[in-house]
């Protein structure tokens, strides 16, 4: 595929005078459902009919919570509980909260065990290490729980203008950033089959066009239904994100609770 048809997704760019933008009349979602909004070169001429029919919000939607078994990047909603639902992840979050405390716990453990000559003074600091990686990968997800909460706002307005698609409510420059937002999240779930399922540069190209061929053609109806499903589908992917995150932090403090005990009754016995 030439560079120039290639998604230029987040679609609608700043101009250079965002003053203007920012104190220009209000615009309303709905005259942003056209393919040029949204590519170079918006003819989709390289897509079969199956590539154009593979975009579905309830496809796209199967693939996120009901993941094949042994799906690479996948972790359960509720980190103790063996019948709880899965959810795939991209890599940056799978990062984050895709191993288990006890895991990492133990990797900082041997990790530092192996860093020099056994003593006791390497001994007690390996075990304070289990600690400091399990608060470090807490801080972690705190930071990212608050991004994601940041962004669940954000969406939830964006949300609005999307069924209001006839009301001109907000700036040029705002509607942009709204329409922006969604589109990072749209790449993120394109970013999470990718991985799964092992896509070239080209397919992925291919996969992007087939989202923007979903959200930008038929009638004004059909474009604005499309999105409306698009976004509610987003939301609670995101949501179901936030649940996951909320789950595994806490699952974590408990975890750390527990080891602070653990390391406290040690230091009494070697006293």
């Amino acid at each position: 595929m030439s560079p120039e048809k290639e998604p230029i997704l987040p679609a609608v760019e700043h101009q250079p005078d965002t003053t203007d933008l920012a104190h220009s009349a209000r615009v309303a979602f709905g005259r942003y459902l056209k393919p040029e909004d949204y590519f170079v070169d918006p003819t989709f001429a390289d897509l079969t009919p199956e590539d154009k029919a593979w975009f579905t919000t309830q496809d796209i939607e199967k693939a996120l919570f009901r993941p094949p078994e042994k799906t690479l990047m996948v972790v359960r909603i509720e980190p103790d509980n063996p019948r709880s639902h899965r959810i795939s992840l991209n890599q940056a979050e799978f990062a984050l909260i895709g191993r288990h405390p006890d895991k990492l716990a133990e990797s900082a453990f041997r990790g530092t065990l192996a860093a020099g000559e056994m003593t006791q003074e390497r001994l007690a600091a390996a075990r304070r290490s289990k600690i400091h990686a399990v608060t470090g990968r807490m801080e972690s997800t705190a930071n990212h729980l608050v991004k994601l909460n940041e962004r669940k706002e954000e969406l939830n307005l964006f949300e609005k203008k999307v069924k209001a698609a006839g009301w001109a409510h907000l700036s040029a420059l705002n509607m942009q950033d709204l329409i922006n937002l969604c589109s990072q999240e749209l790449l993120s779930i394109l970013d999470v089959l990718q991985a799964r399922e092992n896509w070239g540069d080209e397919l992925r190209v291919k996969k992007e066009e087939s989202m923007i061929y979903f959200l930008t053609q038929g009638s004004q109806k059909t474009r604005v239904e499309h999105w409306r499903s698009t976004v509610s589908m987003v939301k609670r992917y995101l949501n179901a994100r936030i649940r996951t995150f909320q789950n595994y932090h806490a699952f974590s403090d408990f975890w750390l609770s527990k080891e602070i005990v653990k390391e406290m009754q040690l230091r009494d016995e070697s006293s």
